[in-house]
């Protein structure tokens, strides 16, 4: 499974959150070595996962501030 093709955001994503098989984990590894900008796309998904885990430790137990889904896919389709 290529990292350069169509599927890439989501073997990065899956990555991120630890969903991928160890076969995968191995060929992703292997590509992100040689690929400065999926390096770069899975800094992004990394600092997103972050500040949105930071978001929910902030707000957790209840609701969340208004606008909070229109600028969480704002930053995703920025990254």
């Amino acid at each position: 499974m290529p990292v350069d093709g169509p599927n890439r955001d989501e073997l990065l994503s899956a990555l991120v959150d630890d969903q991928l098989t160890p076969e995968e984990l191995e060929e992703v590894n292997a590509a992100l070595r040689s690929d400065a900008a999926a390096q770069g796309t899975l800094a992004a998904f990394r600092k997103n996962r972050a500040a949105l885990g930071e978001l929910a430790q902030r707000h957790s137990g209840g609701p969340l501030p208004e606008g909070f889904a229109d600028r969480v896919v704002a930053a995703a389709l920025q990254a």
